[in-house]
Formats: structure tokens, sequence, C-alpha cells
């Protein structure tokens, strides 16, 4: 950012006979980040697609999160989700176009990163439900008892939203195939995930995902949202769902970047993330994520107005935490820039690379300050006072020089929430996680060498396999 004398260490970069944007003054390497949604017209169409990406290069951003999948419907050529019924040219492709815009061809315009922004567990907003008549089927008509609920029978939240059950084993396969899809089909930078989470902890009293907690637990009643085994075991549904994403994505591209768009209701109580709203009402552990490699670029949406003393404080604390636990990863702080005047945003930006975050990321393209002035206006602004010159993205140096890897596999008799062992060459134990709804397990941050797995403590051992680094080994039994 253009904000202090910290970063602001401008250079020529060489090679400008290879690049022509290349001899462009440049500042030191950050994100710059904007969230593009899809329920507003900012790629919806060719023309528009084209006018959005030249205004976020001309305005110095780096990195664009595009709104592939909102409700469980697509922006890109799917298999699983219907098109979305805002899309009026049915030959059109709105990620695809939107990559072929930020990775132009021409050699005199900065490439953008594009990571697919998905939303993971929301299936609908409002009513009426989409047409029954889409080929696939949505799947709120496809599939409703997928769909979550609340301990009273609510089957949706006070904004309208409906949502999937990520406790339910068909869930889980879903969410995770629509996520394998977009980064076979697409040449993404990165994935983005959103929604990853409960609405709160009244949620996830589906009858299949009850069926399993108290198969695994032994239990026979059904239990109260804020009961404490009850919130663990939800909590890692929907960790086992970002586990898996994260070993699936990279066996198809290692070099591939997941992110997440993470919690930050309210405060952090004593300066413990296990009290915060995120992790008890949300279900996410996303500090626990971050900890096990799961993800690589954390993005707290540390949406505070900026004006406001208490929410300001929140701010700076929820920025400090995520530096502290992302020491070996990426941070880029999510700012609620339709919350605040510029000035706001301005400050909340400096906060964050004063407090070392790698970068920030604006919501959103369509309103990116608290008027109603039209995005070209403010962009321009924003340009003017954060992002002066143009800036190269971070790089992620364990993705690119990698020096562990991911351990996958698959109970043979499929059953959920079974521990594994990871046992080294003399049968010693090094780590332990549990299957997930379909009997899956992954080890991330695994240094190369030989191993064995043992699921359950039944000594049930795979064959021996050897681990390199920058790869995913599938485990056989």
């Amino acid at each position: 950012m253009q904000i202090g004398a910290t970063r602001v260490l401008s250079r020529l970069l060489a090679l400008p006979f290879l690049f022509g944007w290349a001899s462009t003054v440049m500042s030191a390497s950050e994100y710059r980040a904007i969230w593009l949604d899809s329920w507003n017209p900012g790629f919806l169409d060719e023309a528009t697609c084209r006018l959005t990406f030249e205004r976020l290069r001309q305005h110095n951003f780096n990195l664009v999160f595009v709104e592939a999948v909102k409700t469980m419907d697509a922006h890109h050529r799917s298999q699983w989700l219907p098109r979305a019924t805002s899309l009026t040219d049915p030959n059109y492709d709105p990620l695809g176009t939107a990559l072929r815009f930020a990775k132009t061809r021409n050699s005199k315009l900065r490439p953008l990163e594009v990571h697919a922004w998905m939303v993971a567990l929301r299936a609908w907003k409002e009513k009426p439900f989409p047409p029954k008549d889409q080929k696939p089927q949505h799947v709120t008509h496809a599939h409703p008892e997928w769909l979550s609920k609340t301990h009273k029978g609510g089957k949706q939240d006070a904004e309208s939203n409906h949502f999937l059950d990520p406790g339910h084993p068909e869930v889980q396969d879903f969410v995770v195939n629509v996520a394998k899809e977009l980064v076979t089909n697409y040449p993404v930078d990165g994935l983005h995930l959103d929604y990853i989470r409960y609405p709160t902890a009244d949620w996830g009293y589906n009858p299949a995902a009850l069926f399993r907690f108290q198969k695994e637990t032994g239990r026979k009643d059904v239990p109260a949202p804020s009961d404490p085994q009850w919130s663990a075991w939800r909590r890692e549904q929907v960790t086992a769902i970002v586990r898996r994403i994260s070993g699936e994505i990279r066996d198809i591209r290692p070099g591939i970047a997941l992110s997440a768009a993470t919690i930050t209701w309210g405060g952090i109580p004593d300066g413990d993330f296990t009290k915060t709203r995120a992790y008890k009402d949300a279900l996410q552990d996303w500090v626990g994520w971050v900890r096990e490699g799961l993800i690589d670029i954390n993005v707290p949406m540390d949406y505070k107005r900026a004006n406001d003393p208490g929410q300001s404080q929140d701010f700076v604390d929820w920025v400090k935490l995520a530096r502290a636990t992302n020491t070996d990863r990426h941070l880029i702080v999510g700012l609620g820039a339709w919350l605040n005047p510029l000035e706001g945003t301005k400050r909340q930006a400096e906060v964050a690379e004063r407090l070392g975050a790698d970068g920030v990321a604006l919501f959103s393209y369509n309103q990116a300050e608290s008027s109603e002035r039209e995005p070209q206006y403010v962009l321009r602004e924003i340009s003017g006072s954060l992002f002066q010159d143009p800036a190269p993205v971070p790089s992620p140096g364990w993705l690119n020089r990698p020096t562990t890897g991911i351990v996958a596999g698959r109970d043979p008799q499929h059953r959920g929430g079974f521990p594994v062992l990871l046992l080294d060459g003399d049968r010693r134990k090094l780590a332990e996680t549990r299957t997930d709804a379909n009997g899956r397990f992954y080890f991330h941050r695994v240094k190369p060498g030989t191993y064995q797995a043992q699921v359950g403590r039944a000594s049930l051992l795979s064959k021996p396999f050897r681990l390199v680094a920058g790869k995913v080994e599938r485990v056989t039994f």
C-alpha cells in the first residue's frame, strides 16, 4: 500500500523487453484484493466484465475473488450445478471470461490473479426456489433431504438463507466435487471458500447428521445447541470438508492456493479464540485450519465501522490474532469497505499493514465505500490514496518450493468419525486424525519419508508408502 515509509519500496522491475508492463514503477509485493460478487452486474456479461477488469488493472488491484458459486448455482460451466438464472446469454461463461480478461495476452498489460469464489454451504436465498426444470436440477429440488435445519425445525435464517448441512455424508461429497470441478476445468490461481460454516449454533439438526453424531458418540438424545460435544462434532464436520478440499485440489493442481473468508463476529473475549462467536456460534475453527496447513491464505472478514471506537478495537484485535496464527502462511485482511467512508477504509488498511498483514481485500467491487457512488469513481480514489503504483502478489514459498506433502486415504469399510494414526517406519505414532463422514482421511504438513496409516485401534494397517514433498500420496490397504 502506498501509505507509509515502510512499504513505499518502489523499484523498477528488470527485463522490460520481456514484459511491457515490467518497466512500470512497482511497489513491494502485497495483496490488493477485491470481491467481485454475482449479485451485481460486474461480470455477468462480456462487455461489463471487460470494463470491470480494465478498471481493476488501471487502479492497481492484483487479485480478484470472482464469485463462481453463489447459491448452489453456477457462474461457470458445471456438471454439478444449474446455470445461474441471472445469466441471459446461454453461451456466456462468466468465470472463463473473467480469466480471459485477467490473463490477457497483451504483454503491455499486467495479469491479475483470479481466485474462484465458492459459497460452499449456502443452498439458496429467499423464495421462491429456483425452477424445477433446470439441468442439472438445483440441489433444493434434487436433494431437499440435504438441507440443514435448526433445533426448532427452522429451515432458513434471519436473512432468508437456506443451507446444506455439513454433517450429511452426501453433502460433503457434493461440496468437494464442486470444488474439484472448478480447479480442474479453469486455470484459476486459487479457490476461495465462503460460508464454510454453520449459520449459528442453532443449526445442524439434519436427521442424517444427528444419526451420525449419535452413532459415533453412543448418545441417544437430541443435544442442545450449546452442548459441548455436539458443538465439537459439528465444528469437525466443517473442518473435514476444508481438509478434504485442500487435499483433493492439490492432487489436481499442486501449486494452487486455497483461501477462506473467515468469521470475525463481535470481539475476542479474554483474547481467547475459543470464546469467540466464530468458534462457538459459526462453529468455524479457522485458527485450527491455518495451524494444520489446510488453507494458504486466511481472509478474515474484519468488517468493522472505522469510526466506532469499540469496533475499531475489535478490528485491531482480530488482525493481531490472525497474524499471530498465520506465522508461515499469508494473511489478507478483509475490509468492510461498504460500511465506511474511504478515509475510514484507508485507516483500516494502514492498521492492517502496520500489524503485519500481507495485504487487504475490499468488499466489494460494486460498493467499495459507504456512499452510493459508482464503482469507477470510488476505485479511482482508492488507487490515488492506497494503491498509487502497481504491486505484485506475494509469493507463497510453501507452494512454490514445498518441503512437506499430504497423505490421503480411505477406511476400507468407509466408517465415519473413526480414528486414524500416521505411523513412521518403526510404527511409532506421529499424528492422529479422524475419518470424515465417508471414511476419508488426510494428513497435511507431513515431511518426506516412509509411513503407514492405521485405521482404528484394531491395527488395520495400510501398505507402507513413501511421501515426496509437494505431492499427495494415496494410501492403499
